[in-house]
């Protein structure tokens, strides 16, 4: 309730065969509606005239937005003005009512209300007059949750300064919210099922994609030498074969190791390492493909950083830092591997002069099976990367200036 407001009214606007015949009518339009838009509307059809003079119903939409799913209104001449008051928006956070309830998960209940725009939880000049023309004299909006969960509110107005919620009114209105949540919920859950099913096939159609390139390569070359070929094609052909086996090898190995991060079951074993060593163990893998793409690979390294890690987590750790940057720097340009130390921490820094990364893309380029127009595959080897500097206590980042501006990956790793 909002400081300073009193609910003055001792009697309820519904008596106890009518609250129990309320929720009644409410739970028959929740358990027989398939379509939860239809059982949320249905819902707030039912609370007027009875409990308020209109209603709305607000509801979750994506991270930041919410969405007016239901208005009713007990003027049926009103029909067509509270529709208008449907539609997506983002909560004013200078306003009280519906985006204050929204803000706090709180009940808030205000009588007397000089501002009827004041129920608007967004700025909007036309609707805001709308809204008085409807009439606000009173309101209780209360919080929609499921599991603990916010995802909405429901809102009672009343029009006359006669009429007056009562505790008994609010106390029914947060049952008929917790009703309201059922269909809500049920179509959240719905539409994260079907995100998860699209997801699941975008994933197969990248790892298909992701096996068939090497495999191509391979029996290209296997097409060659079945045909017979010099000692130079030969020798060609058994090391792109062998590049590219290994590439399916560790694709393979990425996706379990992945998927081990991820249900917390890989566990890391710490001993001395050479970082140096490692960096220049992978680059010499890496090196004849580099060639081939025309970039370049440079070093500055410290050969006294050294730390306590697992020598095999670690050089995953540098060929999926070095494979990435290969991957989106053009002929002509140079990758920059950098190690250094101080007391605590040793630091490796990969950097490129490749694509760059838009700054909306940036917080997700370490998310699990994340594809972009910069990075179209699995993107399994940063999850990968951030999951095993995790298990050795340290932290990665990756900053860019921009798209066509290279990227930069740091990890940092405690010494000991």
């Amino acid at each position: 309730m909002r400081k300073g407001q009193t609910l003055v009214s001792a009697e309820p606007f519904l008596d106890d065969h009518q609250r129990a015949q309320l929720l009644a009518d409410v739970a028959g339009a929740v358990a027989w509606s398939s379509d939860p838009s239809v059982a949320v509307q249905r819902v707030a059809q039912l609370t007027v005239p009875r409990l308020a003079d209109w209603c709305t119903v607000d509801v979750l939409d994506g991270e930041r937005g919410y969405r007016r799913l239901a208005v009713a209104h007990a003027d049926p001449s009103c029909r067509l003005s509270v529709e208008r008051l449907l539609g997506r928006w983002e909560p004013d956070p200078r306003r009280r009512g519906v985006a204050q309830v929204l803000r706090t998960g709180e009940r808030e209940v205000a009588m007397d209300v000089e501002d009827p725009t004041e129920l608007m939880p967004w700025r909007h000049a036309e609707l805001e007059r709308l809204v008085g023309e409807l009439g606000v004299a009173g309101y209780v909006s209360v919080p929609i949750r499921a599991d603990a969960r916010a995802l909405g509110a429901l809102t009672l107005v009343t029009t006359s300064p006669r009429r007056r919620f009562a505790e008994a009114d609010v106390s029914l209105a947060e049952t008929l919210a917790r009703m309201a949540a059922l269909p809500i919920a049920q179509a959240r859950l719905g539409h994260e099922l079907a995100a998860i099913t699209r997801r699941q096939d975008d994933v197969l159609a990248v790892l298909s994609h992701e096996l068939r390139t090497p495999l191509t390569a391979m029996m290209a070359w296997l097409q060659l030498l079945h045909h017979g070929a010099d000692a130079a094609e030969t020798a060609r052909a058994l090391d792109i074969i062998e590049r590219n086996g290994r590439l399916l090898s560790r694709l393979i190995d990425d996706l379990m190791d992945t998927s081990h991060i991820v249900m917390g079951k890989l566990r890391v074993e710490r001993r001395p390492v050479d970082l140096a060593a490692i960096i220049h163990r992978v680059v010499a893998e890496l090196a004849a493909g580099a060639h081939d793409q025309g970039v370049t690979i440079d070093l500055d390294l410290d050969r006294t950083a050294r730390c306590q890690g697992d020598h095999a987590r670690l050089q995953q750790i540098v060929m999926a830092l070095l494979s990435n940057a290969l991957k989106f720097t053009p002929s002509g340009g140079r990758v920059l591997v950098t190690l250094d130390a101080d007391a605590t921490l040793v630091r490796l820094r990969v950097s490129d002069t490749g694509r760059g990364i838009a700054p909306e893309l940036l917080p997700h380029v370490f998310d699990i099976f994340r594809s972009d127009e910069r990075a179209p595959g699995l993107g399994l080897g940063l999850v990968m990367v951030r999951g095993l500097v995790a298990l050795h206590g340290g932290t990665v980042e990756a900053s860019s200036e921009g798209v066509g501006h290279g990227a930069v990956f740091t990890v940092r790793l405690p010494r000991h």
